[in-house]
């Protein structure tokens, strides 16, 4: 129990290792995400932890948990990321994500 998420299996391809991961996240008890890291290009895609906002928009006065908890997570698991590709919105740095958070 709890929140996590953890590498389910590995594969290598053409750019690099895919490292899916699936876990709970704090704020949607039992509701399974997944994200993937490819390391070669430093770029996480995941669905659902993390929308960006419309462009100039500012950071919103309180974090989304889904949000704090992403960050966590790619802290825990060592992802060397600088981009995220939401499945749900536009391609940003890794600090949109923090700004959003309230990190800078």
């Amino acid at each position: 129990s709890g929140s996590y998420f953890r590498p389910i299996a590995a594969c290598n391809s053409a750019s690099g290792t895919i490292l899916p991961c699936s876990g709970r996240m704090r704020s949607t008890a039992k509701f399974r995400r997944s994200m993937f890291c490819l390391p070669k290009e430093r770029l996480l895609i995941e669905a659902d932890a993390y929308t960006p906002l419309a462009v100039g928009m500012p950071p919103p006065a309180v974090a989304n948990a889904n949000n704090v908890n992403l960050v966590q997570n790619i802290e825990r698991l060592n992802f060397a990321v600088d981009r995220i590709l939401p499945l749900h919105g536009r391609m940003v740095p890794l600090a949109e994500l923090h700004a959003a958070i309230g990190r800078k």
